[in-house]
């Protein structure tokens, strides 16, 4: 029997916690899924005497999910999943401390926090660990020159970590006086 366009994933974890080994089959396949969606914030700023300041905000976001990566979720056993949304809405809100600080070159140079999650209730979540509502854990170092700026982001969720490195370039500077 072929089984061309199948693609098989073995999920095997030996921490004390998680006791299970599962191989699944998943049939390859052209669907199309994606988001779309909003993120905004409000914050507060406070200046340092030295010409710095330390932002204070909250931030929020809503993104809905198309396509047919939900109904793909939905087919998978409960025994193979951590975490399962049952709806296609994803909902967050959090809070960040973002501090800068000046160079006597004009470099600006900040480390950013930030705290969320998920503002849905623990109910609509399925799987092993459904009764943990997933949060988030970020920090971020960036320095600006001019009009670069360089990034330096680790994000630490309930359900997923990652590390991200980047850059900016504005196209507008107006001068400011530092």
């Amino acid at each position: 029997m072929q089984q061309s366009n199948i693609v098989r994933y073995r999920y095997d974890c030996s921490a004390p916690y998680y006791n299970y080994s599962d191989t699944l089959a998943i049939p390859s396949s052209g669907k199309f899924f994606g988001a779309y969606g909003f993120s905004g914030g409000i914050n507060y700023v406070g200046q340092f005497k030295n010409g710095g300041e330390c932002r204070m905000g909250i931030e929020a976001s809503l993104n809905k999910e198309f396509g047919n990566y939900l109904s793909f979720r939905k087919s998978l056993p409960d025994s193979l999943i951590d975490i399962f949304e049952k709806n296609n809405w994803i909902k967050t809100l959090g809070v960040y401390f973002d501090f800068v600080f000046i160079t006597k070159r004009t470099i600006r140079i900040g480390y950013k926090i930030d705290l969320g999650g998920s503002v849905v209730s623990a109910s609509t979540y399925l799987g092993r660990q459904n009764n943990i509502t997933p949060i988030y854990f970020s920090q971020t170092f960036h320095v600006t020159h001019k009009q670069f700026t360089w990034f330096g982001q680790s994000n630490f969720g309930t359900y997923a970590a990652s590390l991200q490195f980047g850059g900016n370039y504005n196209l507008e500077v107006k001068k400011q006086k530092l």
